[in-house]
């Protein structure tokens, strides 16, 4: 029989966006009252792009990857969520079909609140309007933050801030292993695969890792976090990223 899951007050939220982490205590009992525990396989979709969302979502165990289809029918991986993320709120409350999809990356197990308890207490309960409020309001900051984050970074450097979130998550082994192929990778960081497999093999050439992707060796952590640092427009970039190797990939970022 599997372990109970956390409640939802304590399941913890690592991107700072937790929906229910503004609730009161008395608020957060009743909404733990209503939700459900969800089982989904490797590969399962959580809700598709274009459907009509139902409910709101918490990812308690496993990971989630946020999925777009464009156009032409290319799908374009968005973001990973951890657990304590919370999904489906924003197509909720608009009302109309939803503009991505969420799919478990391996098998995973949330939390699934109906929809009309969510909206109950959010129009008649002033802690619903805040709880709505500041998630939307660090949502907007988040992806503000990720882009000005992303538009000071190279490709390699983008790179390196991927490796160490990975390794976070592995703090005691200094092997990868990525479920991801490159050009997800490339998704996921704004830039092409190519782009990604140059950054790879630049990486390697500094000596800062080993590759044999999908498995990749850190052979440099001090190296690799400086080059990861964010730092202003204006300072002047670490003596590292003067490489004529690292100049040359800057040059042709996709």
């Amino acid at each position: 029989m599997p372990p109970p899951l956390p409640h939802l007050l304590t399941t913890p939220d690592p991107s700072g966006l937790n929906f229910f982490a503004a609730l009161p205590a008395p608020v957060l009992e009743r909404m733990d009252g209503l939700k459900e525990v969800r089982s989904f396989a490797d590969g399962a979709w959580i809700y598709h792009q274009d459907q009509v969302v139902e409910g709101v979502f918490q990812l308690a165990e496993g990971e989630w990857k946020v999925m777009h289809t464009d156009a032409r029918g290319y799908q374009q991986v968005l973001a990973f969520l951890r657990p304590g993320a919370v999904t489906g709120i924003i197509p909720f409350f608009e009302g109309r079909p939803s503009g991505i999809g969420v799919r478990s990356l391996r098998r995973s197990r949330g939390f699934y609140i109906p929809g009309e308890s969510i909206r109950r207490w959010a129009l008649t309960e002033p802690a619903g309007v805040d709880a709505v409020m500041r998630y939307f309001g660090a949502g907007v900051r988040h992806l503000m933050d990720v882009a000005h984050g992303l538009s000071l970074l190279t490709v390699p450097e983008r790179l390196a801030k991927v490796l160490l979130t990975e390794q976070q998550r592995r703090p005691d082994s200094p092997l990868l292993e990525f479920r991801e192929d490159q050009g997800e990778l490339g998704l996921h960081m704004g830039c092409t695969r190519a782009a990604v497999s140059r950054a790879f093999k630049l990486l390697a050439d500094m000596g800062l890792i080993r590759n044999t992707f999908p498995v990749v060796k850190l052979l440099d952590l001090p190296t690799l976090q400086r080059m990861a640092g964010s730092r202003p427009a204006s300072a002047a970039p670490p003596r590292i990223a003067r490489s004529r190797a690292l100049v040359e990939v800057a040059r042709h970022p996709s």
